[in-house]
């Protein structure tokens, strides 16, 4: 486990696939909680969607892929996760992007901002260790995601390219070489 990054009382962990797969049990009981937390007003099976939720983290892993990263965002006041990321790369090239293959924050945490924070955290972290691009394929109506992506290409300068893909999806990636970069028109107004 490595610490990526820590922001008042977020802290930020980088899990490999190996440290990932020997803390799968404690991680379950973190799924459970976030499963549990999202819509309890709903006729939604909550065992049914946490064994989903397993079941295509395991197929993730069975499939070869080069690398996984699983990033996790914990509240160090409470102790608790408030959200986590799983990324994957099929190659080792530093241009091929990590693929998003899921973020979730726990409900209970929505709206505080640490769903982009950890974006953040990833997207610097990946930056740090050399790579260029990152990416995710979103659901046209998955508007809480869509609202993270569009406004962390904003808020961090980073060049976000946007395609329609058949199913009302969309792919979002964006070029994370230049993260917080500033513009020249910004160096210009210093």
């Amino acid at each position: 486990m490595e610490i990526v990054k820590r922001i008042n009382e977020l802290q930020i962990e980088a899990y490999s696939k190996e440290e990932f797969k020997n803390n799968l049990e404690e991680l379950n009981g973190y799924m459970t909680d976030i499963i549990y937390s999202y819509d309890m007003d709903s006729n939604v099976d909550y065992q049914s969607a946490l064994d989903d939720l397993q079941d295509k983290i395991q197929d993730l892993f069975a499939y070869d892929y080069l690398d996984d990263k699983l990033y996790i965002a914990k509240n160090l006041a409470t102790k608790k996760i408030v959200s986590f990321a799983l990324v994957t790369r099929e190659n080792s090239s530093n241009l091929e992007p990590w693929h998003v293959e899921m973020i979730y924050t726990n409900k209970d945490f929505a709206g505080l901002g640490y769903g982009e924070n950890l974006f953040v955290g990833v997207c610097e972290h990946l930056q740090k260790n050399g790579y260029k691009y990152i990416n995710s394929v979103i659901a046209d109506d998955n508007y809480p995601s869509i609202n993270l992506h569009n406004s962390f290409a904003k808020k961090h300068n980073v060049e976000l390219f946007k395609t329609d893909l058949p199913g009302f999806r969309t792919s979002y990636e964006f070029d994370i070489s230049k993260i917080n970069q500033k513009t020249e028109e910004e160096e210009m107004e210093m």
